[in-house]
């Protein structure tokens, strides 16, 4: 009677590994990104008190914030991208503001979700198998930026410039391209 092989004793068994994604963001070059987490929920919880006894429901269900490290390239400037995106949506310079309607300058918008979303796009994470398949996606629905960090400069470091990204959104679908059991 032959025994079964165990899972990961199975040669075809390939898991899913850290280093394979592609995040897809506004147009900006996958090799740039660094690091991404994935999307992540947080379950809130409402306690009832009775007696001496505390009951715990669960309740509204959050979308974790997403934090992403990205490589800043001379061509092309994601510096520059980056703030491009976060002014085209929405964001004026207090210099560039004028209050009178007839001055080029007038400028009266301010930062928009909707403004956002069409800055960058569809927002996916795409996670690959040795063949460079597509094996699952992560879709992030209603994306906007919270905010950018432009990294310490340092005389006694030789290591690439990097940029923090914090993204928000409402929330996200997986797609599942393999086999589910």
């Amino acid at each position: 009677m032959a025994t079964a092989i165990p899972v990961w004793a199975n040669p075809l068994t390939e898991p899913k590994r850290k280093f394979k994604f592609v995040l897809n963001l506004a147009g900006i070059p996958a090799y740039v990104v660094k690091t991404t987490d994935r999307p992540a929920i947080t379950v809130g919880e409402t306690k009832h008190e009775f007696l001496i006894h505390d009951f715990y429901f669960p309740g509204r269900v959050s979308w974790n914030e997403i934090s992403i490290s990205l490589v800043d390239p001379i061509d092309p400037d994601v510096s520059r991208k980056l703030l491009d995106l976060v002014r085209n949506a929405g964001y004026v310079y207090p210099g560039d503001f004028s209050p009178t309607p007839g001055d080029p300058n007038f400028q009266l918008k301010s930062l928009g979700k909707t403004n956002f979303i069409d800055q960058l796009g569809q927002v996916t994470i795409d996670t690959l198998n040795t063949a460079g398949e597509t094996i699952e996606t992560w879709k992030l629905n209603n994306v906007w930026v919270k905010s950018v960090t432009y990294n310490q400069m340092s005389y006694s470091d030789e290591g690439l410039i990097e940029l923090q990204l914090q993204i928000r959104y409402d929330w996200a679908e997986l797609e599942s391209f393999g086999a589910v059991e």
